[in-house]
């Protein structure tokens, strides 16, 4: 069961480190790899990308281009947060089931 604690200690982790706080599951028999994409959000692949995904832009480009220039960086910064906390959450819900599935970045 995934607690309120574990979001508060992923949070802590996300603002310290800049990334999901990803434990790893005991065995391992599968490795979901994400990606940032700023056209879709966050890519879950089965495998590493064959090709270079396509150049990222900064958060401010990037709501420029959907219409929401009135974004602010906080905002972008508490987006690009509750995503890897969701990441996170992923990776602790499939630990709980007993899965053997890890999730990394893609590089």
């Amino acid at each position: 069961m995934l607690t309120t604690a574990f979001v508060s200690d992923a949070r802590s982790f996300i603002r310290r480190t800049s990334r999901p706080l990803l434990a790893s599951p005991s065995q391992v028999a599968q490795t979901l790899h994400w990606y940032d994409s700023a056209e879709v959000g966050y890519l879950l692949s089965l495998g590493e990308w064959t090709i270079d995904p396509p150049p990222v832009p900064t958060w401010r480009e990037f709501f420029i281009s959907q219409g929401i220039a009135h974004q602010t960086e906080k905002d972008a910064e508490a987006i690009w947060e509750d995503h890897l906390i969701s990441l996170s959450l992923l990776q602790a819900r499939l630990i709980d089931l007993k899965l053997p599935i890890k999730i990394v970045e893609g590089t």
